[in-house]
């Protein structure tokens, strides 16, 4: 998200900024390093694009790993001033013990990412300890994973309306777009179970610019078919506000189905408006401009 908002420059800036909050939250002991294949014992190092490893050793207590892993949470909650721009990132930390997670580095770091996924579905800024019974979690994941990225091809997702009304008239002003999973197996599945895979696969960009146009073409449909005009609110993921499609999603979604613009609300929520304040800025005067509606959600 960053590359694609503030350029590539910014982004390996930020690696390298975090890079130094990680080894600044290690001991002096622990060795630093870019490149895992060539490092001794104890080091830092990137796995993938947004990943880091850290190898410890010789902690007294197993117990002592999350200590270290909550000091740097800490050190990451605060944010980076890169370039002008000040960026709040999050993170999730999965923790695999020698011997008892894992007798090779392989066992060990796949285990140690099993339990960073597992931290993900907790929420942000968390770290779990692996443990067996994650495994069998894992592959229910994966699974869900997979079936999710074949979901949007196979049309299974439905959006449902929920009315704003109006308490004393009963009169109903708009409607929230609110999107649903209906699998061929599982029957209706609940955003609760899904949604999380959603934006760690990057599945939730494209959800969401699915739901925009479903929920603007519908709403469309009912006036042309004699209802009175309503509005239709949908939210934004992080994955689209920050991408560099959402004007030109919302753009076609309104040239698409003749909604008028005043007629959409998008909500999203103030840690995202909150992530990169110029950029977001910029981006809600664009989308003000174009006549739509912007709501903050989740707001103090």
């Amino acid at each position: 998200i960053i590359n694609d908002t503030l350029g590539h420059t910014v982004g390996d800036l930020l690696l390298t900024r975090v890079a130094e909050r990680l080894s600044e939250s290690v001991r002096q002991s622990d060795s630093v390093s870019r490149h895992a294949d060539h490092e001794p014992a104890h080091a830092l190092a990137r796995l993938g694009g947004d990943e880091f490893t850290i190898l410890l050793t010789a902690l007294p207590q197993p117990e002592d790993a999350g200590r270290v892993a909550r000091r740097i949470l800490d050190s990451l909650a605060h944010p980076f001033s890169i370039e002008g721009h000040e960026i709040f990132i999050s993170a999730s930390i999965g923790i695999s013990i020698y011997p008892s997670d894992g007798a090779t580095v392989e066992a060990l770091l796949k285990n140690a990412d099993t339990a960073m996924y597992h931290a993900k579905e907790q929420g942000r800024n968390n770290c779990q300890f692996y443990s067996s019974g994650l495994n069998a979690a894992a592959a229910e994941r994966l699974d869900l994973e997979n079936e999710l990225r074949r979901a949007l091809e196979r049309e299974e997702f439905v959006v449902f309306y929920q009315p704003k009304l109006n308490i004393h008239s009963r009169e109903i002003l708009g409607a929230e777009a609110l999107v649903r999973w209906k699998h061929p197996k599982r029957g209706l599945v609940p955003p609760g179970v899904f949604l999380n895979a959603a934006i760690d696969t990057g599945l939730i960009r494209s959800m969401d610019e699915w739901v925009l146009r479903e929920a603007c073409r519908q709403v469309k449909a009912w006036e042309t078919a004699g209802l009175p005009a309503i509005s239709i609110s949908a939210n934004v993921s992080n994955s689209l506000f920050h991408g560099r499609t959402l004007p030109a999603t919302v753009a076609d979604a309104l040239r698409d189905s003749g909604l008028n613009p005043s007629q959409l609300e998008l909500e999203l929520t103030e840690s995202i408006a909150m992530r990169d304040v110029e950029a977001s800025v910029t981006m809600l005067e664009g989308l003000r401009t174009m006549g739509v509606r912007l709501s903050i959600d989740d707001f103090g």
